[in-house]
């Protein structure tokens, strides 16, 4: 299969309340790149919140597509924690959830 790569023009960012901070809720309108490559079995997301821009790269453990619009990859971050990465066909958005603090990233274009 051939990589995918998938521009996007917002982020939504959800943070629930820690100890630490308080809930954060947040949109802004930042540029991102999705790519997704299933020879190597990683998804690398780079967002250009400054300069040089942020780049996160995933190894793919699994990938869930019952649904025909909606791929979900459980990965593994570089810092080995689990990140589900779900990208949605029907409204082409991509949500990335840390499992164990429940931060989100949902990226999407207006």
């Amino acid at each position: 299969m051939e990589p995918v790569s998938i521009k996007f023009n917002r982020v939504y960012y959800f943070a629930p309340e820690s100890q630490l901070s308080p809930t954060i809720s947040k949109v802004r309108k930042i540029s991102t790149y999705v790519n997704i490559d299933f020879e190597f079995n990683t998804i690398k997301i780079v967002t250009y919140y400054s300069n040089p821009p942020k780049e996160s790269t995933y190894t793919i453990k699994s990938i869930d597509n019952s649904n025909s619009s909606l791929y979900k990859f459980v990965c593994r971050a570089s810092n080995y924690a689990e990140v589900i990465i779900e990208v949605d066909l029907s409204d082409l958005t991509v949500t990335r959830k840390v499992t164990h603090n429940g931060i989100l990233h949902k990226y999407y274009n207006e």
